[in-house]
């Protein structure tokens, strides 16, 4: 009977794994045995290593004896009494090593009796040496009783010693035995199994050799095809109708980072990421329904994803075909990596966004310059403070459409700043102290892009608004100092970017500029109309008004009063108390004439300690009227100067009336100083109207 190639490697197998597990078997059983007698010649070497100790530690306890008879030194007693102890402990563990040997337990315990008769007739000999001296000592050392005991322990030792050595010499036979008898059965096991093997290898090198020629020629053929397909610079990978893969060429391996030998074997859907292997199964199931003819069909696949095997993703341009030969399906996918192509065209891309974005961009900071520009021209033609806050306002809201925000001033103190100009709903407070806010405490911008991390604002944090997402404070410098800040807030991330940021610091400059030059302007006009010392008006604002005044009264047919008021004793005042008493006088006369007129009234510092006040539409008794409670309300001023009360005041009024007493501008104030004249002339503290001052015609 001929077998074939499975059955006669299956047989030789089979005894060469019996043949094995017997000479395992056998060599367990040796070995448990070896290790055992090991076990039982160590045993037996350990109970002569401590006969050999308890043999020592006896003839020490007799050099103790006899070195204490001869030299009577305690030191000897003491040391024989610790041998005593130690041999008693060694009588101890002798007898547990050996208590599976019922004939060495009997020696052990007529050893211990004695090994005590002997300690017995030591301590009677050194009892002797101490009670009767050296000589009674020796002579009992040398009496037979003693040489008795000694002889009768030196043979009991010596029958442990001969039987624990028999003993040692048999388990050590045995050891030797069956470690022969164990190589012996290994040997003859290995030679057996080797010829076993050397058989069945024969036996497979025959089958070897004719199918290699086989595959020889296979191979050629092979070998011929994958060049051609090694060849493409396109992947090309063929999987059979389980899609398992069965040709991975070289191109395909630089593509996906396999080797041919890591994929062959497996699933195409390997080579693809996990969200487009559904897209592929529908596509490979209609292909492969598609057709039934037996030659070559195939079409364009179209953009696919695949994967590779660090897990990157790629994109690739894949065509497939099938080939149907004896009812079975094979396909073939041609992929090529179009990576490179991908990339360019989203290169493409962003740089056209860019540059849409940069297009914009420039459109907007171009409509942003001309409404700056505007806004600069309407700030050049402000001729107040307010009005400027109103072009502000508007070209604010137009610059910054999706925020919310507000310009900000400091007081002339600098101990406050307050919102002039608010658009939106800002999160800051209305009024607060500059060091509440980083912006104006540094000199330099403020950004807070994230209010979880970065340093805010005391002037936010302490508003009863909510906080918003970001925001920032921009100081508007003018002649090197602060003179108030440009806020911008937002609740939504990303308003506030960088091209915002930059316009709004352009903006705070060309509006710190012209706030400046008109808080500049008015100070200086201000100082050219304004009495430093009363605040109210000058002389020359005096005529200017009085000319126009008088002007608008002729034209609409109405009375202009004219009020002249003179410090009674102004003279003797300051040099009473000095000239810093005299302005605090004139200081607190002209608040209260500030006060005590009307809106429309002009209150002036008409020279020295004389005081003029235009009355439009005022008529002569109700300007008289006025006169006196000026002159009784002047009386109620108290001074103070340097801890020192300065005493009431009184003043002089004369009162004209336009045009019953003048048809000029001199004439009027002509007309009214003489009535004050005639008032201090008459004794002072009073009123005179310049109508009582005229003869009558």
């Amino acid at each position: 009977m001929k077998w074939s190639l499975k059955t006669t490697i299956f047989t030789g197998c089979a005894l060469a794994v019996t043949i094995l597990a017997t000479v395992s078997g056998l060599s367990y059983w040796n070995t448990i045995r070896l290790v055992k007698t090991s076990q039982e010649v160590s045993d037996k070497h350990k109970v002569i290593s401590e006969i050999q100790e308890l043999i020592y530690l006896i003839e020490a306890i007799k050099n103790q004896q006899e070195r204490y008879i001869v030299t009577a030194d305690q030191t000897y007693f003491y040391s024989y009494q610790e041998k005593y102890t130690l041999i008693q402990r060694q009588l101890d563990l002798i007898e547990a090593i050996t208590q599976n040997n019922p004939r060495h337990q009997n020696r052990i315990a007529v050893l211990k009796s004695l090994v005590n008769d002997q300690i017995d007739l030591i301590e009677k000999s050194m009892n002797l040496r101490i009670t009767e001296g050296l000589e009674p000592a020796l002579i009992f050392l040398q009496t037979g009783e003693n040489q008795v005991v000694n002889e009768k322990i030196r043979q009991l030792i010596e029958q442990v010693q001969t039987e624990e050595n028999r003993l040692l010499e048999q388990r050590t036979t045995a050891a030797i035995a069956t470690t022969k008898n164990m190589i012996v059965a290994i040997v003859l096991s290995s030679i057996f199994a080797v010829g076993l093997v050397s058989l069945a290898g024969f036996i497979l090198y025959q089958d070897v050799k004719k199918r290699r020629d086989i595959e020889e020629k296979l191979r050629t053929s092979e070998a011929q095809f994958s060049g051609i397909v090694d060849l493409a610079q396109d992947a090309i990978i063929s999987f059979n109708q389980q899609q398992e893969i069965i040709l991975f060429n070289r191109s395909a391996e630089h593509l996906f980072g396999y080797f041919a030998e890591e994929v062959i074997g497996q699933a195409f859907e390997m080579l693809l990421p996990p969200n487009y292997q559904v897209i592929y199964h529908q596509n490979i199931a209609e292909f492969a329904d598609s057709t039934k003819t037996s030659h070559r069909t195939g079409k364009e696949w179209g953009e696919i994803q695949g994967i590779r095997k660090n897990g990157s993703e790629f994109p690739a341009e894949a065509s497939i075909s099938k080939l149907e030969v004896n009812s079975q399906q094979v396909f073939t996918v041609m992929l090529r990596d179009i990576t490179q192509k991908k990339q360019a065209e989203k290169v493409l891309e962003e740089t056209n966004q860019k540059l849409s974005g940069w297009v914009g961009e420039l459109e907007r900071y171009n409509r942003d310059l001309q409404q700056i520009s505007v806004m600069s021209d309407l700030l050049q033609a402000c001729v107040t403070v307010e009005e400027a806050y109103k072009v502000i306002t508007s070209s604010l809201k137009r610059l910054f459409p999706h925020t919310s925000g507000g310009v900000f001033m400091m007081s002339e103190s600098r101990h406050l700043v307050e919102a002039v100009v608010i658009w939106g709903n800002p999160e800051s407070e209305r009024l607060f102290t500059p060091n509440e806010c980083w912006a104006l405490r540094r000199g330099k911008r403020h950004l807070v892009e994230d209010i979880n991390t970065d340093l805010l604002c005391q002037h936010l944090t302490s508003a009863s608004v909510p906080l918003p997402v970001e925001y920032a404070c921009i100081p508007m410098m003018a002649q090197g100092e602060a003179i108030g800040i440009l806020h911008l807030s937002s609740q939504e991330k990303g308003k506030l970017f960088h091209a915002q940021k930059a316009l709004a610091e352009t903006v705070a400059e060309h509006i710190a500029l012209a706030l400046g030059n008109l808080k500049l302007r008015e100070k200086l006009q201000l100082q050219n109309i304004r009495d430093p010392l009363t605040g109210l008006f000058n002389r020359r604002y005096l005529e200017e008004s009085l000319a126009r005044e008088i002007y608008c009264a002729e034209r609409k047919k109405q009375t202009l009063g004219i009020i002249i008021l003179d410090v009674d004793h102004f003279k003797q005042f300051n040099d009473t108390f000095g000239h810093e008493a005299g302005d605090l006088l004139l200081q607190e006369l002209g608040l209260v004439l500030q006060t005590s007129i009307r809106k429309s009234d002009i209150a002036c510092r008409y020279g020295g300690e004389e005081f003029l006040l235009m009355l439009p539409e005022t008529n002569l008794e109700t300007a008289q009227e006025r006169a006196e409670l000026l002159r009784e309300e002047v009386k109620h001023i108290n001074l103070h100067y340097r801890r020192q009360t300065l005493g009431r005041i009184s003043i002089s009024v004369g009162v004209a009336i336009f045009p019953e007493h003048g048809l000029t501008k001199d004439a009027v104030i002509r007309a009214a100083d003489e009535a004050l004249y005639r008032a201090k002339k008459e004794g002072r503290d009073r009123v005179f109207v310049a109508s009582l001052l005229r003869p009558e015609e």
